[in-house]
């Protein structure tokens, strides 16, 4: 061997307890990556059907899209005004640029958290990699250890 070092099984059940950790923390980082991607695909939704509705004019029939690839037939009474979620259950009534500007904030706030979360998940799967390497030399140690004819 040409590197001679040692580690505990203290040290390694340490290791491993970090490991679990890291793994735990990775999972909820991918959920949240999962929903902020739902989150983010409203929102261009929200933006196509804004640009699509505000080029229409009242009492005009259109098909306005009510998710999972679904369609109501709606005569447009004011396709200059949208009711955009605010928060906490509240919703104001905006002129069309308005709540494109406002959906397109969100957007990129979104797209930030997104960046934020996936540069985490990367040091942390970074983490983990390195764990799972030492962990490796150290059962190769261990095997290489095993093999070795005992000398009495």
């Amino acid at each position: 061997m040409s590197q001679e070092w040692q580690i505990t099984q203290e040290e390694i059940n340490e290791m491993l307890a970090q490991y679990q950790q890291y793994q735990q923390q990775a999972e909820v980082f991918a959920q949240q990556l999962r929903l902020i991607e739902m989150s983010l695909s409203d929102i261009h939704k929200a933006i196509a059907t804004i640009e699509g509705m505000g080029k229409r004019e009242a009492g005009e029939e259109s098909l306005v899209p009510i998710g999972a690839g679904s369609f109501i037939h709606a005569v447009l009474t004011r396709p200059d005004t949208v009711v955009l979620g605010v928060g906490a259950g509240v919703c104001l009534e905006e002129g069309v640029d308005v709540a494109r500007e406002k959906l397109g904030k969100r957007r990129e706030e979104i797209e930030s958290a997104m960046g934020d979360l996936r540069k985490r998940l990367s040091e942390l799967t970074g983490k983990i990699q390195q764990i799972q390497q030492v962990l490796v030399q150290v059962q190769r140690a261990e095997e290489q250890q095993l093999q070795q004819p005992i000398v009495g």
